[in-house]
């Protein structure tokens, strides 16, 4: 697993940001210089994907694409190096079959 320390982290770590301010709660990194388990990130964004980006599951496997809202998470938890994130979200993704799902409901929506 691969870990980033936030050394900017503080004793209060807030976000304006409401999907980093659940992350954190979540993970419980409020308090510290915490571990940020990059494995917790992506599998965080996977399952809020559609909520957090608006965007489709297709877009999830879309190379060397990170939505500006994904973008805003790693900016503000101090993920500097997307490469590292995207090894994780790679990880993440391996193996995922919902965007199967989605393929197969604009496949039934054709038929119309």
């Amino acid at each position: 697993m691969t870990k980033v320390v936030k050394e900017s982290l503080n004793e209060s770590f807030e976000s304006n940001n409401p999907w980093v301010q659940r992350f954190i709660e979540e993970n419980g990194l409020e308090s510290g210089m915490e571990d940020i388990e990059l494995d917790d990130l992506a599998s965080f964004i996977d399952e809020n994907w559609a909520e957090i980006t608006g965007l489709t599951n297709r877009d999830k496997d879309e190379e060397g694409y990170f939505p500006s809202e994904v973008e805003e998470i790693l900016d503000e938890l101090g993920i500097e190096d997307y490469a590292d994130f995207s090894d994780a979200w790679g990880m993440q993704r391996e193996g995922s079959d919902d965007w199967e799902d989605e393929e197969e409901f604009d496949e039934e929506d054709e038929d119309y």
